[in-house]
């Protein structure tokens, strides 16, 4: 199977930390609490009772297209490494960079097919995306045969990010098509919680002002603690969005509950709206 965009893998020492960390919080508590569908609101005083936990997740692949994105393909292992393994995939896009990933979940692709799309010709495909496969096809509602995508079907691509990160207006249109979406901006820390499971998408814009700021993003799951309120809520590492670009994430196969957050910087003094959504993969066409 032949690679369909012009991309070239990151080597391993040039990729961003993926450790991750995982925060004890009250599932009942302020941190999780949502309602409607409005976004949530993190109390302060929460922030002392969590206590921290580093972990590393695995990188399966990283890659960046002709066109600026960075595409990052990692495997969770939801309650620890004997639990269900899910696919992660993470896409950065700079201004006027085209989004593969919108492009390939509007395909139907799983996590394997994804990976081929993108990946240079003659990379190794890591074993735990032949594993998912075909989970993730019937998920979709698709036989399980692994297609090659074609190129009009991966590179000839609308640019989306400039323009959904201009407006909070243009955002909300943008994944007005997610299932359930939950929608949320803010001048400040905010984040929202998906908790269907599932086949999960997630979205962090930096909006595009007159003056070139920076914020976080960082998406989670959630694991109950059994005969307890507490919860464990195990975080990909920070990632750093410039002004007018966004954060793209789809989880396959979830089954624990799903967060997005973002953050200001520490000690950062200016106010920087960022918009947030969450929700299902709608079926494929």
């Amino acid at each position: 199977m032949t690679n369909t965009i012009s991309s070239k893998s990151i080597p391993s020492n040039k990729r961003p930390g993926f450790t991750t960390r995982a925060l004890v919080s009250s599932l009942a508590g302020a941190m999780l609490a949502l309602t409607g569908c409005g976004p949530e609101s993190e109390a302060d005083a929460t922030q002392a009772e969590r206590q921290v936990i580093e972990y590393s997740s695995e990188v399966l692949g990283e890659f960046e297209t002709a066109g600026g994105a960075r595409l990052s393909f990692t495997v969770e292992y939801e309650g620890g490494n004997g639990g269900t393994p899910v696919v992660s995939i993470t896409e950065v896009a700079p201004l006027n960079a085209p989004s593969s990933l919108d492009r390939l979940n509007a395909r139907g692709a799983t996590s394997l097919e994804a990976f081929l799309a993108v990946a240079p010709e003659g990379t190794e495909v890591p074993a735990p995306l032949r594993e998912v496969h075909v989970r993730e096809a019937a998920r979709r509602g698709r036989t399980p045969e692994v297609r090659e995508l074609s190129a009009n079907e991966v590179s000839m691509m609308e640019t989306v990010d400039s323009t959904a990160c201009d407006s909070y207006t243009a955002f909300t249109s943008n994944v007005s098509g997610w299932n359930s979406e939950l929608l949320g901006n803010s001048i400040d820390n905010h984040q929202l919680i998906y908790r269907a499971g599932g086949d999960v998408v997630a979205s962090m814009c930096n909006f595009d002002s007159n003056r070139v700021d920076y914020k976080y993003a960082q998406f989670c799951y959630e694991v109950p603690l059994q005969g307890s309120d507490l919860g464990l809520l195990y975080c990909d590492a920070k990632i750093l969005v410039p002004d007018g670009h966004r954060v793209n994430k789809v989880w396959f196969s979830a089954t624990a509950d799903r967060l997005v957050r973002a953050e200001k910087l520490e000690n950062y003094t200016l106010s920087v709206t960022s918009f947030i959504a969450i929700g299902g993969l709608p079926p494929v066409p």
